[in-house]
């Protein structure tokens, strides 16, 4: 019989399994990938412990005993949240997570299966979007109006925005890097601004995006 924690081992997502009583039971590939502990390192461990995870308004999420887990034991749904992780290496990251509950042979055995992916740069993007809001005054040249774009140059940079790089970029629409290079500059230019980052928010702004 198949076990049902294996169906989840190579999934390109991060993926932690824990017990009710919040024990690490599976940690895969990509969790490892993403986060820099091992296997070895975590399993058999609280998971609380070892993603010491924080919500978005800095509050302590991870902890023994914690909602979701309680959550599991009632039978109610969980949502999929976002949480600040801190890595191996000491970074910063936020994962947004979904929760799969694999029932046990009876009450109490369940487990909690935590699939997550990275999503840093949609909260950067986000600050950053907030920032130019509220300290950065629209530029005079324009009086606030939006800059113009050809129609390849939204398409690219909504594609920017969804997170794609440069690669994926030019496979998406068939054509090759350099020039989805050469409408990037041409982006950061119109937009007067130094990074895609920066262009991303600036185009959320004036609603190019």
């Amino acid at each position: 019989m198949v076990d049902p924690l294996d169906l989840f081992a190579n999934t390109a997502d991060g993926v932690v399994a824990v017990d009710a009583q919040g024990r690490i039971v599976l940690w895969n590939d990509a969790a490892e990938r993403i986060l820099g502990y091992s296997t070895r390192e975590v399993l058999g461990k609280q998971c609380c412990e070892v993603l010491k995870g924080l919500d978005p308004s800095g509050n302590r999420f991870c902890y023994p005993g914690c909602n979701i887990l309680t959550m599991v034991k009632h039978s109610e749904p969980v949502q999929n949240y976002d949480l600040e992780i801190t890595t191996k290496a000491g970074r910063s990251i936020w994962v947004n997570v979904s929760i799969v509950v694999i029932p046990g042979s009876r009450k109490g055995l369940e487990v909690a299966v935590h699939l997550f992916r990275d999503v840093t740069y949609l909260h950067r993007l986000h600050e950053l979007i907030r920032e130019k809001e509220e300290f950065a005054p629209a530029p005079a040249s324009d009086n606030g109006a939006a800059p113009e774009l050809t129609k390849r140059e939204r398409q690219i940079l909504q594609l920017v925005a969804g997170g794609l790089r440069t690669g994926a970029i030019a496979d998406k629409l068939c054509i090759s890097p350099a020039t989805v290079r050469n409408h990037v500059q041409n982006i950061l230019a119109k937009l007067d601004a130094h990074s895609r980052l920066e262009a991303v928010a600036l185009a959320t702004k004036h609603h190019l995006v």
